[in-house]
């Protein structure tokens, strides 16, 4: 159910950017209706965008509660970085809405008449433009901090850095569309030709940089396979059989580089790698991959200068497993990276890693985990 609310609320943020970028392009325009009658039907047209903007937002924040049911730490980003910028943006919308309404009622009769010079002002002013476009610009950030770079550090100097430039592109947005307003004041909003080609042009340009970047985005993310079945993989796969020694021409397989097999064993350990229904924080339970039982897994404390022996079990968990360590030195074969330094266990046949924790070595808490692609 998880993947499928993340999917959900992906499309949302989707159809939202389109929805308020559409409405952005609709909201400019009014000023350049020539009669009441034509500024009237564009203010209806532009209200159902509204509604059906405000209709997703609502839906965006419901999902945001389902999928924080799962968890605080699903959702920690998005509370603490990109709503403090979507909310607030999503609702100063409702100032233009306020406004086109406004305008809406006093158009009664005389339909086919110029449009009220004051009204043209006021459709051109910042005060109406700025909000839908602060919400199209939230809804990009929103999107791309949750699905494009995630995870990332979240932190006060990230969250100020772009709260910052956020404020920034508002402010440029809001002396731009003052100056623009200014302008289009002294030619009574008449536009030419040319000026209108230009606005095409700019808004294929626009809609072009949209897709290129969301496509260029999509395949940095896919770079590596969605699920990989590490049962599958061995050492010639990766063309990994044989490692050349530095200093020597003889080549050495990897599977001979293990630990010491006749020493006595000071310190014994079985890992029994399985699914297991895991209850989170939020009170929820789904199915995790667990070493015996319990997420996290067993705590292995073992001293310097022990001979110490992991035994992994796979129980059945039919894609293989492994054991990587991190920040340790282990033998090469039985370091975990199923493809490159050993194959995946399979259930049903255990493997064993032997090392010695030597003086040389970190001292400390280290973790470990099962080596798969993510």
């Amino acid at each position: 159910m998880f993947e499928k609310l993340y999917l959900i609320d992906f499309v949302v943020f989707l159809i939202l950017i389109v929805l308020w970028a559409v409405a952005a392009n609709r909201l400019s325009r009014l000023p350049f209706r020539y009669t009441k009658k034509e500024l009237k039907q564009s203010i209806k047209r532009s209200t159902i965008l509204f509604v059906a903007a405000q209709a997703m937002v609502i839906a965006e924040l419901v999902l945001l509660v389902l999928l924080g049911t799962y968890g605080w730490e699903f959702i920690k980003e998005k509370v603490l970085l990109t709503m403090p910028l979507f909310i607030p943006s999503a609702c100063s919308t409702l100032v233009p809405l306020s406004f086109m309404r406004k305008i809406a009622g006093q158009i009664t009769d005389d339909l086919q008449s110029a449009v009220d010079e004051r009204d043209r002002m006021l459709l051109a002013s910042p005060k109406f433009i700025l909000p839908i476009q602060a919400a199209l610009i939230s809804s990009i950030l929103g999107c791309y901090f949750s699905y494009f770079i995630y995870p990332f550090e979240l932190n006060v100097l990230n969250a100020v850095i772009l709260w910052i430039a956020f404020a920034l592109m508002l402010g440029a947005l809001w002396f731009r569309q003052k100056r623009y307003s200014a302008k289009r004041l002294q030619t009574h909003f008449k536009v030419t030709s040319s000026a209108r080609l230009l606005r095409t042009i700019l808004s294929f340009v626009f809609l072009a940089i949209l897709i290129g970047g969301w496509y260029t985005l999509s395949m940095k993310a896919s770079v590596l396979p969605d699920h990989m079945n590490m049962g599958s993989m061995h050492h010639n796969e990766m063309n990994m059989q044989t490692m050349s020694h530095a200093m020597d021409t003889k080549e050495i397989s990897v599977t001979s580089l293990t630990g010491p097999l006749t020493e006595k064993i000071d310190r014994h350990f079985e890992l029994v790698a399985q699914k297991t229904q895991v209850e989170l924080s939020s009170g929820k339970t789904m199915e995790a991959w667990t070493f015996n039982g319990t997420a996290p897994g067993p705590e292995l404390r073992v001293k310097q200068g022990e001979m110490v022996e992991v035994v992994l079990k796979n129980k059945d968990i039919e894609d293989g497993v492994t054991v990587h360590w991190h920040g340790y030195n282990v033998p090469n074969a039985e370091d975990g990276v199923a493809g490159v330094t050993q194959d995946s266990v399979p259930p049903g046949k255990p493997m064993s890693t032997v090392f010695k924790p030597n003086k040389w070595e970190r001292i400390g808490t280290i973790p470990i985990n099962n080596r798969r692609n993510k």
